[in-house]
């Protein structure tokens, strides 16, 4: 097996190399004045397992092409196989037509990994499980969510509930609970998004009672903050204890982090499916390492 990095995740990249007991196969990246990429494939994969790790988020057009030009050259190379491990798949979010003109993006980013050569793909939490069927290849979404009840649990002193942002993540929340062995219903806040404004959405009601309880607001990616903080102040006011926020991906915009930690809630735990730069890191932040669910998921396709 050839264990390739591509330059999303460096880190993460790294310590799954290190839970294989292997080290990174050798590839450099090439930027051009033009804007143009060209990634070089410095091992010889001739009849090898090769696999890629590339998280595409944080600048999703740059590193979705860097995966897909290093697939070419692998695949150039005529190696045996060629898997993806993709911990936070970009454009996951663009899954179906809200309104008319719309692409459904993240078909059109499955179709360009089967296409240029992938054989199959190992992502994280997907936005909607769903889009599983879009593949003709094989494809692995694994679950953090046992990973992060692990390490929040030991911080819930006290009765707790579960709570998801948004109703389209009640199922998630349901698995997320299950895991924490929550034993009170899961609440749900409603909200209602702004079709035409990017980011944009405004929590209506809160679907349930959390008086006197920890909550854990458990999501799947945040990127605005707006969803989170909605559910955040909407709790507030019914006047919980403490409230924790569990969150697989961090795909911050510019300001979130200060607006996050200057919120109620008293700890935030992510994933490192995506590499948090120094500036978007805050007191209040907890990275949860997933590398061993990863190289576990590897060891079990090669």
């Amino acid at each position: 097996m050839k264990l390739f990095a591509g330059s999303s995740n460096i880190p993460l990249s790294h310590f799954i190399a290190k839970k294989l007991n292997t080290i990174l196969a050798k590839s450099s990246l090439k930027l051009f004045d033009d804007g143009e990429i060209k990634p070089v494939i410095e091992e010889d994969v001739r009849d090898q397992v090769c696999v890629i790790i590339q998280t595409t988020s944080g600048n999703p057009n740059n590193y979705w092409m860097e995966l897909f030009l290093m697939t070419d050259a692998i695949k150039r190379g005529a190696s045996k196989k060629i898997i993806a491990i993709i911990p936070n798949f970009g454009y996951a979010r663009q899954n179906q037509r809200h309104m008319d003109g719309e692409p459904v993006s993240a078909h059109v980013m499955v179709n360009f990994l089967q296409n240029v050569g992938i054989s199959e793909v190992i992502t994280v939490d997907l936005h909607d499980e769903t889009m599983t069927g879009m593949f003709d290849i094989p494809i692995t979404n694994l679950s953090a969510l046992p990973i992060l009840a692990k390490i929040v649990k030991p911080y819930i002193k006290s009765d707790f509930t579960v709570v998801t942002p948004d109703q389209g993540g009640i199922e998630r929340a349901r698995l997320f609970a299950e895991s924490m062995g929550c034993k009170n219903p899961i609440i749900a806040v409603e909200k209602k998004r702004e079709l035409t404004k990017e980011h944009q959405s405004h929590a209506l009601q809160v679907l349930g009672n959390a008086t006197g309880l920890d909550v854990v607001i458990q999501d799947d990616v945040v990127t605005s903050g707006r969803t989170l903080l909605n559910a955040v102040n909407s709790l507030a006011e019914q006047n919980v204890k403490n409230i924790y926020a569990c969150v697989t991906h961090e795909d911050f915009s510019p300001g979130v982090a200060h607006h996050l930690q200057q919120s109620q809630i008293q700890k935030f735990f992510v994933t490192n499916t995506v590499n948090i730069p120094t500036g978007k890191k805050f007191p209040k932040l907890h990275i949860v390492d997933i590398s061993s669910l990863l190289a576990e998921a590897i060891k079990k396709v090669v």
